[in-house]
Order: structure tokens, then C-alpha cells, then sequence
């Protein structure tokens, strides 16, 4: 009997710093369909109308941000570590869009392939 252990699937970790204070955000590796659903946004995007292509690039961003599962490295005041979930990743990325666009450029060389193998870091 096969039995699936989410373990096994392959994850990434990316390093971040802000000012000079480094962590980790952890995500899955993107998988064939990711790829594949990441190229229909792609395409999506380059359609007549500006309204559409916004759309396409927020749900392509959106999708990709989907594959973080995590961090490390990330504190309050007291330095207790942060736990990581989805809308504490919104707010953070809110606060600090340096995040987002050191995140961007490692999830644009993960997606730019057809071959799902982890680019490193």
C-alpha cells in the first residue's frame, strides 16, 4: 500500500534580508502543474486590455506566493519566533516590499523553466 507523506515533497528555502537581518522563507518546490498553471498566467497577461493583464499578473503572483509554507529566522520584540501563516506572509509582505521583491526574483527563476528542478538559492 502506497501511503503519502507530505515530508517527502521537496522544499526551498529562500534567503531574505532586511537592513541587515536575514531569515528564511520555505516554500514547496513548484510542481509540473504549477508550472503549467504559472504559463496559462503568463499568457494570460499578454491578452489585449490593461485591466485584464492586471488581473492575470496578481493571480499569477498569487498562485506562486501560494507555495510558501514557511519561515525561519523571523521574531517579535521579545524574540520569540514568529509562527508562520498565510496572512501574517500578507502582512509582512505589506510592510516590507523589499520582501516581496527579493521573494519575486527567486519564484521568476523557479518558474522559468519547463524542467521542476529547485533552483538554488
Amino acid at each position: 500500500m502506497f501511503v503519502f507523506d507530505s515530508s517527502d515533497l521537496p522544499t526551498i528555502d529562500i534567503p531574505i534580508v532586511v537592513g541587515n537581518d536575514p531569515f528564511t522563507i520555505r516554500l514547496n518546490q513548484p510542481s509540473l502543474d504549477d508550472l503549467i498553471v504559472d504559463e496559462a498566467f503568463a499568457h494570460a497577461a499578454t491578452q489585449p486590455g490593461v485591466s485584464q493583464q492586471a488581473l492575470a499578473f496578481k493571480a499569477r503572483y498569487a498562485h506562486r506566493l501560494a507555495s510558501v509554507i514557511g519561515w525561519d529566522g523571523i521574531n517579535d520584540a521579545a524574540g520569540t519566533p514568529v509562527a508562520f501563516s498565510t496572512e501574517r506572509l500578507v502582512l509582512l509582505l505589506g510592510k516590507y516590499p523589499e520582501i516581496m521583491g527579493q521573494l519575486a526574483e527567486h519564484l521568476s527563476r523557479l518558474y522559468s523553466t519547463d524542467d521542476p528542478v529547485p533552483v538554488q538559492a
